[in-house]
């Protein structure tokens, strides 16, 4: 179980402005990926999204600053561009081909949130909080993505073995959208890990 953390039950969000980015509707979003990213900042990484260059670009749904700060990047039902691998997005039955996309991708139809590190090269608190109200309130609006919820390493093992696993215990996380979205009462296991992936 968790060590009692006072826990917030909003977080801040605000809406990156880009341009020159490719839309491409993808409709009803199909699983939900979380990344760790490596910059300290979000702000360095959010600029690739205006290269407009689809082979090579990176985006995410949603960015979650150290401060907790959500950032929303990409429409749920557009494609971003955060994860390459499609042999086990094939495998696993998800779509890997779009007629606006050149070869097949691993993320189509699928939300990407990436979650900064913070000065100690982990997950802060704030962090953690933000990332599971920010789950819960896609459950409640993708109901069926509560039993879609992956780490990159499970779709790209190859450039990200470990991705998540040091950061956040993902099978707490979906412990906590449970009770969360069931009324239960914190403290949560998520909040209260030391950011090594263990229970």
């Amino acid at each position: 179980a968790g060590r009692e953390v006072a826990v917030r039950d909003t977080y801040p969000k605000v809406k990156f402005q880009f341009s020159r980015f490719p839309v491409i509707d993808v409709g009803l979003p199909s699983h939900l990926i979380l990344h760790t990213d490596g910059n300290a900042k979000p702000h360095t990484a959010l600029d690739a999204l205006n290269w407009g260059n689809r082979t090579g670009s990176f985006s995410i749904h949603y960015y979650i600053d150290a401060d907790g700060t959500v950032i929303d990047g990409v429409p749920d039902e557009q494609l971003a561009f955060h994860c390459k691998e499609h042999r086990i997005a094939g495998s696993k039955g998800w779509p890997t081909t779009h007629p606006d996309v050149e070869g097949k991708r691993g993320d189509i139809g699928v939300i990407g949130i990436e979650n900064v590190m913070d000065a100690t090269g982990h997950w802060s608190q704030e962090t953690r909080i933000s990332l599971l109200l920010l789950v819960a309130d896609l459950v409640r609006q993708w109901p069926h993505l509560a039993d879609a919820i992956y780490e990159h390493a499970d779709l790209d093992p190859w450039q990200r073995a470990n991705d998540v696993g040091d950061a956040l215990h993902i099978g707490d996380l979906r412990d906590d959208l449970t009770d969360l979205l069931s009324g239960e009462a914190t403290p949560w296991r998520t909040v209260g890990e030391e950011a090594t992936g263990t229970r």
